[in-house]
């Protein structure tokens, strides 16, 4: 149990979610036809985010890039346009590293709000890696 929020918080905020609550999304609750399909992000608004974070760091340290790592990676979608990316701005020594508990979020991950829930966000690693 947290005990980050006082009781009375607690209490106030489940009966404010039960007046209020968050729509569920189709990565976090109800079936998904293909989990793969499902981007957080737009791959191209990603593509253009990494496209700006390769060209700063070359800048920045002359060239060199080094490696990119991932927390969270759910299906892949994002480690997968960055991947795309550095390919196409022939970063060919760069690695990429995806980490992930692929069981989705822990319980407790949003005791305020209560609007990501344990469980979200799960992808088994089997299909993640063919989401990649």
């Amino acid at each position: 149990m947290s005990y980050r929020y006082n009781p009375i918080k607690r209490l106030l905020i489940t009966i404010y979610r039960k007046f209020s609550p968050i729509p569920g999304s189709p990565w976090t609750k109800g079936h998904v036809d293909d989990i793969c399909e499902i981007n957080l992000v737009p791959p191209e608004t990603l593509k253009t985010f990494f496209s700006d974070c390769i060209q700063l760091l070359q800048k920045t340290k002359s060239g060199e890039v080094g490696d990119y790592l991932e927390f969270g990676v759910y299906n892949g979608s994002s480690l997968g346009s960055a991947y795309l990316t550095a390919k196409k701005m022939a970063q060919g020594s760069m690695k990429f590293y995806g980490f992930d508990s692929f069981e989705g979020l822990p319980k407790g991950t949003d005791e305020e709000h209560d609007i990501l829930q344990k469980g979200f966000y799960c992808c088994p690693f089997e299909k993640t890696k063919e989401c990649l």
